[in-house]
């Protein structure tokens, strides 16, 4: 039976307007594409996975892989891919608790993949550390090709509680009333919590988690908690604004101002009434969950937001009730692409 070979070439023709539905196959990215009039066009999948969105930065049109749960990315072809991954964020500690550290980020431009199975493990926000205890830690996201690299992006620190240490992560957790209590961020993925203040007879406040581009705040005071430390708004080698229409184009990060971040550290929380006004820290810009409010009521930390890899906020308490620390928000993977 006849069948039609076109010969492939590594560049693509010369080519104007009136080219319009012209084919070549492309030796390079072993794919097919077809010239529209304006740009040539991949004519089928280069690859499935997770949530497939399109967006245009300039004259370039990019494909966006976006996990937010566990999946499978599997290309069809060898060539190079863009990519973030964001660790689980750690819980908040209970009581006077340190802020929740940020999930881990690793990005990079231009990572080569090949025609293979890569299992995409998204990893949850630490969740279950209850009462006066130290916040549990995140859980990590990892890409796993069948042969090759597996990259790993570290789950955030738990907060310390009132005579814990906080725990160690992609960011670390913020630190409680112990002097020295914050949790180590792991180098290139995060930064350090805050440390707390101890106890002045009425008044403790802890240590803010830390973020994916600062540490956490310090506790200035025993009546002053730390706030956690901001995420990240550039990925990928990029600049802001083409970061921006990334995180944008996946639906990603929280926005403040005019871009968008991710994996902000969680605030520390307080003991105590403190000054009027609250003396508990807030979430790092990127999803960080702000501590509970003990000035107003016993209060549970808040939550770090979902998918942004942001920590939960510590708990507050007026005397002696031992509120949870607020959840860490569950990691994503970004995987881009030139169509």
């Amino acid at each position: 039976m006849a069948a039609l070979k076109i010969t492939g070439q590594s560049a693509a023709p010369t080519v104007t307007g009136s080219d319009a539905g012209m084919i070549y196959y492309d030796s390079t990215a072993n794919t097919l594409k077809v010239y529209n009039g304006t740009s040539w066009k991949v004519m089928s999948e280069r690859a499935i996975g997770g949530t497939v969105t399109t967006y245009t930065s300039g004259t370039t049109e990019y494909r966006l892989h976006t996990f937010t749960s566990s999946g499978t990315f599997t290309p069809f072809g060898s060539f190079n891919v863009d990519y973030v991954l964001i660790g689980g964020g750690g819980q908040g500690g209970g009581r006077c608790g340190g802020g929740g550290g940020a999930g881990g980020v690793l990005t990079a431009a231009s990572l080569a993949v090949t025609a293979q199975d890569y299992v995409i493990t998204v990893g949850g926000g630490g969740t279950t550390s209850t009462g006066n205890t130290v916040g549990q830690d995140g859980y990590d996201t990892i890409f796993d090709p069948t042969t090759g690299t597996t990259l790993t992006a570290e789950g955030g620190g738990g907060g310390a509680n009132t005579s814990g240490s906080a725990g160690d992560g992609g960011s670390g957790g913020g630190g409680g009333e112990v002097a020295d209590s914050h949790g180590d961020g792991t180098s290139g993925q995060g930064y350090d919590g805050g440390n707390g203040t101890g106890f002045d007879d009425t008044n403790a406040a802890a240590g803010g988690g830390g973020g994916s581009s600062e540490v956490g705040g310090d506790s200035t005071s025993a009546q002053i908690a730390g706030d956690g430390g901001d995420g990240l708004k550039i990925i990928m080698g990029l600049t802001d604004q083409q970061s921006n229409e990334v995180l944008a184009g996946a639906n990603a990060g929280v926005g403040d101002g005019s871009f968008r971040y991710i994996a902000g550290g969680g605030g520390g929380g307080a003991y105590g009434s403190g000054p009027p006004g609250g003396i508990e820290g807030s979430g790092g810009k990127g999803g960080g969950g702000n501590a509970g409010k003990g000035a107003v009521h016993d209060q549970a930390g808040f939550p770090g937001t979902i998918n942004t890899g942001g920590g939960g906020g510590g708990g507050s308490t007026l005397a002696t009730a031992n509120p949870n620390g607020g959840g860490g928000g569950s990691g994503i993977v970004i995987i881009r692409y030139i169509i």
